[in-house]
């Protein structure tokens, strides 16, 4: 019982990890692409 409970932990904190990698990842690119975005729209204005 105790090894199939390590079995899950080891199983679920990676996976937990991916998922909170690509959220912050994700979150973290459309903050630098609406940046880029708007430093871009109010360089190329006059």
């Amino acid at each position: 019982m105790d090894t199939y409970r390590t079995l899950i932990i080891f199983l679920e904190f990676p996976a937990t990890l991916v998922k909170w990698t690509l959220t912050i990842h994700r979150s973290v690119t459309q903050e630098l692409l609406y940046a880029v975005g708007s430093w871009f729209a109010s360089s190329k204005t006059p």
